[in-house]
């Protein structure tokens, strides 16, 4: 798999190069329409920020004694874009900071980034691209504190037009998750538990079956090692047909629902063979009002030595409704449900598998749209989890005022 890797990134970074030789040679296509809401010759830029200021009632997620705190967030974001040619480069890069006023070892500064470089070589269309994340954010709906966690996904791959209305995507990708060597969530040092490395190999197959829809079918095979827990090695098989729906489209979105085998290699730990499904999808039924609906079912690795994953079932939807043309009001609903999966020595006559945790999150809000690139949002959400572990059961409620620049 290692080899396999290697090899499809090599071809990745040589159809980059040959794309510069050739873009050099080739003739130059119209300048397509640059994105960014400000442009600067070939770079578009777009810039939004959010400023919230508000209270939270339970900091930490505790049954017992919550905290309570006021806090302060900022999320920046740069959108970056820039054309030569057949070449084409987008950077996102959003900094999310938080500041917390009584429990300051929870304020933190981070980053995510995704860098893409594509490529248009007549029939062929390489790219390249990398993902970096160095947060202190909640990492999953079991783990409670804000550990500092770091990512590194590098991918190449390149997309071929088979036949004039046929797509083939080959794909290959390297990730590296760690924390923090002091980071602890319930006396378990959460980068013994979770740091690891995955390679990932995936073909596509994307037919339009309409101006704005199409087929797609994808395969991957993943591999994950465990840096220092080699019981928690894992391969994975997964097959997703789904559709892709166009921004244009009356319902807009994406809907994959496909098989998964997942198999942890040194451990007798139960494998999951079964139903996984990523569905987000919007429409505007009315002219206006939009609806959101989202579904995720798949496979989640725990921080937990005794359940080395768990099955999480996810829906949401949400509303979102104009009264006037600058007041918009909106509501919301998540529902997730964790099915944990125990090791099989763990197993005794008198404590059985655990029962799943459930997580259910309700909110809403109302904005006020200043100018079209500025308005003003008041929010509250309230989180609830129960669970067989009377210690992991909660609830809580937060209430945030929030500037934001470039909805």
């Amino acid at each position: 798999m290692t080899r396999a890797v290697a090899v499809l990134l090599r071809v990745g970074v040589a159809a980059v190069v040959a794309a510069g030789a050739s873009e050099r040679l080739a003739a130059q296509r119209p300048e397509e329409s640059n994105p960014g809401r400000t442009r600067l010759g070939p770079l578009g830029l777009t810039p939004t920020v959010s400023i919230s200021a508000g209270f939270d009632n339970n900091v930490f997620n505790e049954q017992e004694d919550p905290k309570e705190d006021n806090v302060l967030l900022a999320n920046p974001q740069l959108q970056t874009w820039l054309r030569a040619g057949r070449a084409a480069l987008t950077v996102n890069t959003v900094a999310p900071i938080a500041y917390f006023q009584r429990y300051s070892d929870q304020s933190s500064v981070g980053v995510r980034s995704q860098v893409q470089m594509d490529f248009d070589i007549n029939r062929f269309r390489p790219y390249i691209n990398q993902t970096y994340v160095n947060s202190q954010e909640r990492t999953s709906p079991e783990i409670d504190t804000r550990p500092r966690r770091m990512e590194q996904i590098v991918g190449a791959g390149t997309n071929i037009d088979v036949f004039s209305r046929l797509t083939l995507t080959v794909g290959a990708q390297y990730s590296a998750s760690s924390f923090e060597t002091d980071a602890f969530f319930e006396n378990v040092n959460l980068a013994e538990a979770l740091n690891r490395k995955g390679e990932t190999v995936t073909v596509s197959l994307r037919y339009p079956l309409t101006s704005l829809t199409r087929l797609v079918l994808t395969a991957e095979r993943l591999t994950e090692r465990f840096e220092f827990q080699a019981a928690r090695d894992s391969d994975t098989l997964r097959v997703m047909p789904g559709i892709e729906l166009d921004a244009l489209a009356l319902i807009k979105g994406r809907a994959f629902v496909g098989y998964r085998k997942f198999n942890i290699v040194n451990s007798d730990s139960p494998e999951f063979t079964g139903l996984v499904s990523s569905v987000d999808l919007t429409s505007s039924p009315w002219s206006t009002g939009q609806l959101s609906a989202s579904v995720r079912r798949d496979v989640n690795y725990s921080f937990e030595p005794r359940y080395p994953y768990f099955v999480l079932n996810s829906v949401g939807a949400s509303v979102t409704q104009v009264v006037r043309t600058r007041l918009r009001l909106n509501a919301y609903g998540d529902r997730q449900q964790l099915d944990y999966r125990q090791v099989g020595a763990f197993e005794t006559a008198t404590e059985g598998a655990r029962d799943a945790d459930r997580v259910y999150t309700y909110g809403a809000g109302v904005q006020f749209q200043l100018r079209p690139t500025l308005g003003v949002r008041v929010a509250f959400d309230t989180s609830r989890r129960m669970s067989g572990l009377v210690r992991r059961e909660y609830q809580g409620t937060r209430i945030f005022t929030s500037v934001v620049y470039g909805s």
